[in-house]
């Protein structure tokens, strides 16, 4: 019975032998997602030390203010090779930027680590090693560009020849490009990783440039699957650290200072910077999120875009105008012409008009009017009703032919006809008359009193000329200068909150490299398709 009894035992052992594995499987692969996301967080937290908030202050600082210059000056330069070149530049210095932050990080958090103290200075020092590297890569990818450039360049010139020429580089040309696509993708891999390579075993201060490139993409390669996969638990570690700050970031900016200060100035001016908006207008410009914009309160001549579009705008009109003007030109010399026949019978006007052509048979037009268009509007009565009115009524007839809801149309002094439309909704007044245009705007704030009401006239031209904006200008210099002074002022405010974001980034690329993941090849790679499966499921949805 006992013999029987071990026997059943160890069958029952046997059987659940393969559900026991799949479940120690399973709980492997959790463990390691779980280990992931205890590393993230574990980094994250270790950030809150003086030295590794002001280094990721200040580089997230630069990268901002680098890019808020090039969105100042985007709109001054009109050629966009010069813009794409301007822009290229600023990448590579946010680069750079991004470059000495993770570096400066990585030496702070290598002191914690080895229980040693280092002034802050020696930190930023040791920031500066990468700019070495991020130099001498830079001037590499330089001269290479420089290269294919010249190549190029030498082809242009010979006559004829030019294009044999350029078959014949054809090849080495390519390899060039390619050694140029390599040495793009190992700055950008120094600019995260730079600092814990040097701070690990693979580096060697002794190698020449070349090994130690290699040599770095030993290590990241050593690590790739963690590096990988870490990403996801990066990603939200670090959001989960800088929403808290950016929140306060936008109540501060919101209802701190906006708000309370609306009324202090003339017009409803508060500070200028950052603000929540949805919409764009002339004095705002673009920053680092679409609905956080920076503005100012400044007179100053509109964008170019809003020129045209107030163009469009008034073009239309001008249209109307026109045709109604014409209508009413021409109705008017028609029914002149029918008055002068002397007779208010259509039957009597057309007699006196065929006397009129007995007498005069070379004539084709009568008092200005064609005799055969004459002679059809008499035919179908079309003007019989006015020719008995004086020009008043006249007048009154076609105002009422042409006024709407949003128009009114009316005669001045000297018989010219004038528009006055008005867009409520966007607070504009177009003003057409004989030989101008006026556009007048509203703010919706201010009550500025004109001849207009309560509108402010921007905009003014001859009938047949562009636009012209002739509203209130502020100097420029004060302009420049609120503009030069905004872009270090929104750089440092948004910086706030995201050196929590940059700093926890760096932490945790510095700390997969010291942490020793417990778990097997397999587990990792299932986890790593696992949390590739959460990127494409988040893009499908996305887009």
């Amino acid at each position: 019975m006992n013999r029987e009894s071990n026997n059943l035992i160890r069958l029952f052992n046997e059987l659940a032998a393969p559900f026991l594995m799949i479940i120690l499987f399973f709980k492997n692969i959790f463990m390691h997602i779980f280990d992931l996301f205890n590393l993230s967080w574990k980094s994250t937290k270790s950030v809150f030390v003086m030295d590794i908030m002001l280094s990721s202050f200040l580089s997230v600082f630069f990268v901002l203010s680098m890019f808020n210059t090039y969105y100042l000056f985007n709109d001054f330069i009109e050629d966009s090779l010069v813009k794409e070149i301007f822009f290229n530049l600023i990448v590579v210095f946010s680069i750079c930027s991004v470059g000495w932050g993770f570096s400066t990080i990585s030496s702070i958090k290598q002191s914690i680590l080895s229980s040693e103290e280092y002034q802050l200075k020696n930190h930023f020092l040791f920031g500066l090693r990468y700019i070495k590297f991020f130099i001498s890569y830079s001037l590499m990818i330089v001269f290479l560009i420089s290269f294919v450039i010249l190549i190029c360049l030498i082809g242009g010139f010979i006559p004829h020849g030019g294009q044999t020429f350029l078959s014949f580089f054809l090849s080495p040309v390519f390899f060039v490009g390619l050694l140029l696509f390599v040495t793009i993708f190992s700055l950008i891999i120094g600019s995260i990783f730079y600092g814990s390579y040097i701070n690990s075993d693979y580096y060697n201060s002794t190698s020449s440039f070349l090994n130690q490139t290699i040599s770095m993409y030993k290590m990241v390669i050593a690590k790739i699957v963690d590096l990988i996969s870490i990403t996801l638990p990066a990603i939200i570690s670090s959001l989960t650290l800088t929403i808290v700050p950016f929140l306060i970031t936008l109540i501060v900016i919101t209802d701190f200072i906006k708000k309370p200060t609306a009324g202090f100035f003339k017009d409803g001016i508060t500070f200028p910077g950052l603000y929540v908006s949805s919409y764009d207008d002339d004095n705002s410009k673009q920053r680092s999120f679409n609905f956080l914009k920076s503005k100012d309160f400044h007179n100053r001549y509109p964008k170019e875009s809003t020129v045209a579009m107030k163009q469009k705008i008034v073009s239309q009109t001008v249209f109307e105008y026109n045709e109604n003007r014409n209508d009413y030109e021409r109705s008017l010399d028609m029914i002149n012409a029918i008055k002068s026949l002397g007779f208010s019978s259509p039957g009597r006007q057309l007699d006196s008009l065929d006397s009129f052509v007995e007498n005069n048979p070379s004539q084709l037009k009568y008092e200005g009017i064609l005799i055969d268009n004459l002679r059809l509007a008499i035919e179908n009565e079309i003007f019989q009703d006015l020719i008995k009115l004086d020009l008043k009524l006249i007048q009154n007839h076609f105002i009422d032919e042409f006024t709407h809801f949003d128009e009114e149309w009316s005669f001045d002094s000297l018989g010219e006809l004038q528009l006055i439309s008005e867009d409520d909704f966007i607070g504009e007044k177009i003003v057409i008359r004989n030989d101008s245009i006026l556009l007048y705007e509203s703010d919706f704030v201010t009550t500025q009193i004109s001849d207009s009401g309560a509108h402010t006239l921007n905009y003014a031209s001859k009938i047949d000329e562009n636009l012209k904006y002739v509203g209130v200008k502020d100097f420029f210099v004060f302009t420049m200068l609120t503009d030069i002074f905004l872009i270090f002022s929104d750089a440092a405010i948004l910086a706030f909150p995201l050196m929590f974001m940059f700093a926890s980034l760096a932490s945790i690329s510095f700390d997969v490299f010291h942490y020793r993941f417990k778990s097997t090849f397999l587990v990792k790679s299932i986890v790593l398709i696992i949390i590739f499966s959460i990127y494409i499921f988040g893009f499908y949805k996305v887009l």
